[in-house]
């Protein structure tokens, strides 16, 4: 599975490898390439395949982001944001038993 990242380049599972999703706040000055970066080497060194990206926004604050995540067939979503990002990805992952991770970014 190939899944588009925010910055252009291509994320592939391989078989037998989790895929984590970044639910990301766009407007929060913290989710900087730097973080980006950073949360990207943690979630490969763990063993994840991706990251794939999703951006939030003003009508969709997270909650069918990370419904597209679990269709996509990640076993990790994680939050970016602040606490309302927090909130709507974890509506999103409810009663799913898909784990769910959190960078505070408020």
């Amino acid at each position: 599975m190939t899944g588009s990242t925010d910055g252009g380049t291509r994320a592939t599972t391989r078989p037998g490898q989790p895929l984590a999703c970044v639910v990301v706040n766009p407007s929060k000055p913290r989710a900087t390439a730097v973080v980006r970066g950073l949360l990207e080497r943690e979630l490969r060194g763990a063993g994840y395949a991706g990251p794939v990206w999703l951006e939030t926004s003003v009508s969709e604050p997270g909650t069918m982001q990370a419904r597209l995540a679990l269709a996509a067939g990640a076993s990790l979503v994680v939050a970016a944001g602040g606490d309302g990002t927090v909130r709507s990805v974890a509506a999103g992952l409810a009663g799913t038993g898909a784990q769910m991770g959190i960078v505070p970014l408020g």
